[in-house]
């Protein structure tokens, strides 16, 4: 997990902008850091009630309409 974690922040830093580098950082910290603890907060609150197959998938498909989402509008992404 330690190399996969410096990994994905050597990739960030590479590929941010220099002038908006501490600005993405900064996001990346916050969503990456910030959102495990509190997405495994609502899937262990959910997992009671729907189980945790339905609770994986269900996760599973907002990550892949996510990820979706963003590869349509990489273009518009870019030009920020």
């Amino acid at each position: 997990m330690v190399t996969a974690f410096s990994t994905v922040n050597s990739l960030v830093q590479e590929n941010a902008p220099g002038p908006l580098k501490g600005r993405v950082l900064g996001i990346y910290g916050f969503a990456f850091r910030g959102g495990m603890p509190l997405g495994s907060l609502i899937a262990g609150l959910l997992v009671r009630s729907l189980g945790a197959p339905a609770v994986i998938g269900g996760f599973s498909a907002a990550l892949a309409l996510l990820a979706a989402a963003m590869y349509l509008r990489r273009g518009a992404v870019r030009e920020l």
